[in-house]
């Protein structure tokens, strides 16, 4: 188990250390797997995933109010992961761990 602290994540708009995760989704042709605090919840539709395989996708909400989405996707044994600044106020904003 990884005990190292000195690897925090922040937030990539302002560089503030007091990030909450509040959702993990797996994207899988049709199908998106949502992990919030109010549970796992399956849909299916077009989420516009194009490429073989998984997107694993980690929401994060810094207490100034950013939102992002760390996106980790793979292509042929490589793994490429993307930040992409969303909207602050669309979105789940409990973190996924507590109550």
């Amino acid at each position: 188990m990884l005990k190292s602290y000195d690897k925090r994540i922040v937030c990539p708009v302002c560089g503030y250390e007091y990030v909450h995760p509040v959702a993990v989704y797996a994207l899988c042709n049709q199908t998106r797997y949502s992990i919030t605090a109010t549970g796992l919840e399956t849909e299916m539709g077009d989420f516009g995933v194009s490429t073989r395989g998984v997107i694993l996708v980690r929401e994060y909400l810094c207490e100034m109010h950013h939102r992002w989405y760390e996106i980790e996707q793979f292509n042929k044994g490589e793994t490429f992961i993307e930040t992409r600044i969303a909207e602050p106020l669309i979105g789940p904003t409990a973190t996924i761990w507590r109550d």
